[in-house]
C-alpha cells in the first residue's frame, strides 16, 4: 500500500478512485464484522457450555478494558512498524482467534475468557490502525473526509 508523500494529498474524490482504499474499506469491512460477532454473541456463546451469568459479567467488563488497551497497544506498533506489517499481524490474530474460538468449548473457562479478551483488544486497535494509515496513505490534508469515507464500513 503506497503512501501519500507531503505533495501527493489526495481529495475524498481521488481516494474512491484509488484502488488501495477498496482494499483498506474491505479489510475494515472485514474485522469489524469479526469483531461485532464476538462483541455481541461472546455470552450468548459461552452461555451454551458455562452457565454462570457472574462470570460472564466479569468477562464482558475485563474484556472491555482490554478493548481500552488495544488502542494504544496498536498505535505503538504502528509507530515502531510499518501500518501494513501492524494491520497483517492484526489480521492474521483476529483471524486465528475466530476460527479457533470453538476450541473454547473443549477448553472451559480460562480459555473462554481469554479468547474474548483478546478479541475485544483486537477490535478496539482497529481505531488506532486505521486512521493511521487513512492519514500515511492519503495524506493529512482531507484527513477527515478521506477517513470518513474508510470507515463507512463500518
Amino acid at each position: 500500500m503506497a503512501t501519500a508523500s507531503s505533495t501527493d494529498e489526495l481529495g475524498p474524490r481521488q481516494v474512491i478512485c484509488n484502488s488501495a482504499f477498496y482494499c483498506l474499506w474491505l479489510t475494515l469491512l472485514l474485522l469489524r464484522l469479526a469483531a461485532f460477532f464476538v462483541l455481541t454473541l461472546y455470552k450468548s456463546f459461552g452461555m451454551t457450555f458455562i452457565n454462570d451469568d457472574h462470570f460472564h459479567a466479569v468477562v464482558g467488563s475485563t474484556a472491555s478494558l482490554v478493548n481500552s488497551l488495544g488502542r494504544p497497544v496498536c498505535g505503538y506498533m504502528v509507530d515502531c512498524f510499518t501500518f501494513k506489517t501492524t494491520l497483517i499481524s492484526l489480521c492474521l490474530v483476529t483471524s486465528a482467534l475466530l476460527l479457533s474460538f470453538d476450541l473454547t468449548l473443549l477448553m472451559g473457562k480460562p480459555a473462554f475468557f481469554i479468547w474474548v479478551c483478546l478479541q475485544f483488544g483486537c477490535a478496539g486497535g482497529l481505531f488506532a490502525v486505521f486512521p493511521t494509515g487513512t492519514a500515511r496513505m492519503f495524506g493529512k490534508r482531507h484527513f477527515s473526509a478521506n477517513y470518513a469515507l474508510v470507515f463507512s464500513a463500518t
